[in-house]
């Protein structure tokens, strides 16, 4: 049986294919990897991953991508976070983590 790669290891390697997924999409001018994932710490949570987005950016992509982050990172008990920040840096919150976000949907 093959052995399965260490968790920092994959989260960084679904790290990489989310950015490559969402650097070339219209809006979107930066992404970071920030967390734990920064640090030395064999055994990181989750992936925490920073992305700058200017006023007229469709976040539907960016949702769909960012769901199947979280998706893969649960696959090994883990988590992802998506946090959106404007152009100059000013946190925006989080990416929508539903299918469908609009207000008033879930109530």
């Amino acid at each position: 049986m093959d052995e399965p790669i260490p968790l920092r290891a994959f989260l960084l390697a679904q790290v990489l294919r989310f950015t490559r997924k969402v650097a070339g999409l219209p809006g979107v001018s930066r992404i970071a990897l920030v967390g734990s994932l920064v640090t030395p710490k064999a055994a990181p949570k989750d992936a925490d991953v920073l992305v700058s987005v200017s006023p007229d950016c469709s976040l539907e992509k960016l949702a769909t991508a960012a769901r199947a982050l979280k998706g893969q990172a649960q696959t090994r008990n883990s988590g992802a976070d998506i946090f959106l920040a404007d152009f100059v840096g000013r946190y925006l919150g989080r990416i929508c983590h539903w299918r469908e976000c609009r207000p008033g949907i879930r109530l």
